[in-house]
């Protein structure tokens, strides 16, 4: 049925990626297919990232979705995705449902991480920056139009892939060390 040709069009597209001679600048990861950006940063921040955010299926798909958006580009989407995987985990560390957006919730993320104060201002530009472009906030309401440049959308998809890894980490040091 549908599951079976579903795999069968994956192995395929995988065997295309493995055997194209050029490099044709994507990523094939498990199901995902990717624009290739700066390759180291695509590993770390993006490929691992996928894999350690199995364990965080919501943020995991939101994170996903990011990357989908950002191949077809949908910048703007690409950035409300990207947002809302990181606040996905973060209410998930946190254990608390409240938006990233908040000064308690970022105080509290700072705290928890044991970063430096001057961590909750990166994380207020962070979402100003996605309220700014986002589909969901955007320039929308004053009708403005907000064209999104590739470039923008990239390194906000980094800095969202940074700030997973850090939070990733902290959370795997955790559970080694009890």
């Amino acid at each position: 049925g549908y599951s079976e040709y579903l795999t069968f069009l994956l192995d395929e597209i995988k065997k295309v990626f493995e055997i194209t001679p050029v490099d044709i600048g994507y990523l094939f990861t498990g199901e995902t297919i990717i624009k290739k950006g700066a390759t180291a940063l695509d590993e770390k921040l993006i490929i691992e990232n996928l894999t350690w955010l199995a364990d965080y299926p919501n943020a995991k798909q939101l994170f996903e979705n990011s990357l989908k958006h950002y191949l077809t580009k949908h910048y703007q989407d690409a950035i409300t995705n990207a947002y809302s995987s990181l606040e996905s985990l973060v209410k998930t560390y946190l254990n608390r449902d409240k938006q990233l957006d908040t000064d308690e919730v970022r105080n509290n993320l700072v705290k928890n991480l044991g970063l430096e104060d001057y961590w909750n201002q990166l994380l207020h530009y962070y979402c100003k920056l996605a309220h700014e472009f986002s589909s969901r906030h955007g320039k929308k309401e004053t009708g403005e139009k907000s064209d999104l440049p590739l470039e923008l959308t990239e390194f906000y998809i980094y800095v969202t892939g940074t700030f997973l890894r850090l939070i990733i980490q902290k959370i795997n040091s955790k559970s080694i060390n009890t």
